[in-house]
């Protein structure tokens, strides 16, 4: 069995405010991804800034997402006066409204294809208040209170260690190295980040989680005792999911938001455990996270192929691919260092089954 410490994603928030949850008008606790936002820029591959409109949160609102009149409200009367306002001449060349925008866009065939501005690094200091203000002043009350997440995912795999304290405190000053980030600017109990421990077969075979040992897998990598572990791993805990793994009810992995009381050792506010062989199926499309069909697929002739296919995908992976386990949590920045760096291996041998590729795929 071998085992390795991962380091990916780094979800942020302005200080003074907790990352799983927004606090606003004195009485309102809200889970951030609840929050209607916007992502307004972008660097790199990995990196946006999105804008979270803690106003415009409603428990029965239908979407997260801004509506047409919303985005056209946020670009005229916020966004474009904010810019001309700090670039003036050079902003000449941003279009007058949503609409016209939306009609540059737009390719012949209906695509879009959106251009980048690129601001000045002297604008960041002052870019949100004036944004605030400009859309207040303009009449978009909603704008008054929203606040700005920096974002960092999709860089799993970046940077891995082996159990070790300080090889992890060197992996740590890597990852945020590779994303132009200094320490010294990071409130750590306002940055979060996923820490995630592997298990792998040495001898190349395919592992999975069982379903009733979840709460001693996550008590040994969130050191939580074994009464809240019990407690949150129950199915009726409502902030507890299991994933089960080709129909097999005692083969899972699950989701996890433990809450203040079972947040352990590290202050852990999510987990996340899972198997890497849905990476070979991976594709999100539609609302689904990976490769299906559907019935008017099937009547236009179209499932065969997709069944070949399918099944070439599987054989092959039975030959060339095994799948490893993996646990993975979020806690502050604090804490980065501090996770799953010592293991019961006793303990997740007891919590894994064993498959041969063969059985598996």
């Amino acid at each position: 069995m071998n085992l390795r410490t991962i380091w990916y994603v780094y979800p942020a928030i302005p200080p003074n405010r907790r990352p799983h949850k927004l606090h606003f008008q004195g009485h309102h606790k809200v889970p951030i991804h609840r929050i209607p936002n916007i992502c307004i820029a972008k660097w790199k591959m990995h990196n946006c800034i999105r804008i979270l409109f803690v106003d415009l949160y409603r428990k029965e609102r239908p979407t997260l997402y801004l509506s047409k009149e919303e985005q056209a409200d946020f670009y005229e009367k916020g966004l474009r006066p904010t810019v001309v306002e700090l670039l003036e001449d050079r902003a000449a060349d941003w279009p007058a409204t949503y609409h016209s925008e939306l009609f540059r866009a737009r390719g012949h065939n209906g695509q879009f294809a959106f251009g980048s501005k690129v601001l000045p690094d002297w604008t960041n200091p002052v870019f949100g208040d004036l944004l605030r203000q400009t859309l207040v002043t303009n009449g978009v009350l909603w704008g008054k209170n929203l606040v700005f997440l920096h974002e960092i995912r999709g860089i799993k795999n970046a940077t891995y260690h082996p159990a070790d304290l300080r090889i992890a405190e060197v992996a740590l000053e890597d990852a945020l190295d590779q994303n132009f980030l200094r320490p010294r600017d990071l409130d750590p109990e306002n940055w979060y980040i996923d820490v995630a421990l592997e298990v792998s077969s040495s001898k190349q075979r395919c592992l999975a989680w069982r379903t009733d040992s979840h709460s001693k897998l996550f008590q040994e990598i969130a050191e939580v005792s074994p009464d809240h572990a019990d407690r949150v791993t129950e199915i009726k805990f409502k902030k507890y999911f299991r994933d089960p793994v080709s129909h097999l009810v005692g083969v899972s992995g699950f989701r996890l938001s433990p809450g203040v009381l079972a947040s352990g050792n590290f202050n852990t506010v999510y987990a996340n455990v899972y198997h890497t062989d849905k990476g070979v199926t991976a594709c999100p499309d539609q609302g689904h996270h990976g490769k299906f069909t559907t019935v008017p697929d099937i009547l236009r002739g179209k499932a065969v192929p997709f069944a070949e296919n399918l099944y070439e995908l599987y054989s092959t992976s039975a030959v060339s691919n095994y799948s490893c386990a993996r646990a993975e949590i979020r806690v502050p920045l604090a804490h980065a260092t501090d996770p799953m760096i010592i293991v019961s291996t006793g303990v997740l041998q007891s919590c894994l089954v064993s498959f041969s590729r063969e059985e598996w795929w």
